[in-house]
């Protein structure tokens, strides 16, 4: 199974697990200049694992500069917020 939305891809490791491997969204620079593509960021991840790096992310390409630890969990917060939004009727 693989589950994808616009910037990440989560692929199931393998038939009735509960493992995930998680591809992230990235810009790749080349010589023809940048391009965007899945690039990995764990295998054998539980959901969970998989949500809290999604989250991470997204703040990390909100403020791709230095930022204050209060600004960062405000953020992660409010991604994880987003995330959970997608899960509560389950």
């Amino acid at each position: 199974m693989v589950i994808e939305e616009a910037d990440f891809k989560m692929e199931s490791v393998g038939d009735n697990t509960h493992f995930w491997d998680l591809s992230l969204l990235r810009t790749v620079k080349s010589k023809d200049g940048e391009r965007q593509e899945f690039k990995n960021a764990g295998y054998g991840l539980t959901m969970l694992s998989c949500l809290k790096r999604i989250a991470d992310f997204r703040v990390e390409c909100k403020h791709p500069d230095a930022m204050s630890l209060k600004d960062y969990i405000k953020d992660y917060k409010q991604e994880v917020s987003r995330l959970e939004e997608l899960t509560k009727d389950i």
